[in-house]
């Protein structure tokens, strides 16, 4: 996994080419070691950094049920256990 650390580490520095060609490289290794979730993981990474950059993912609309989850979750805060 030591691969797929230092492709994050150049997509936080905003070195999206050098991240996508690392986690080429990663899934070709992770492959060819047969470590499926390493490859899912790598593949999924390359496909997050195909998405273009200025692409606007939508959160969705909160609800009435997002609303009780968050407040259920700070009431809880308070209770002793």
């Amino acid at each position: 996994m030591s691969k797929l650390r230092f492709d994050n580490a150049r997509y936080q520095i905003l070195d999206r080419q050098g991240a996508f060609q690392d986690a080429q490289i990663a899934e070709k290794m992770f492959t060819s070691q047969n470590n499926g979730p390493g490859t899912l993981t790598a593949q999924a990474f390359i496909q997050e950094l195909q998405t273009p950059v200025n692409e606007k993912v939508s959160a969705g609309k909160p609800s009435f049920v997002d609303f009780l989850g968050s407040l259920g979750s700070v009431l809880l805060q308070f209770l002793p256990f």
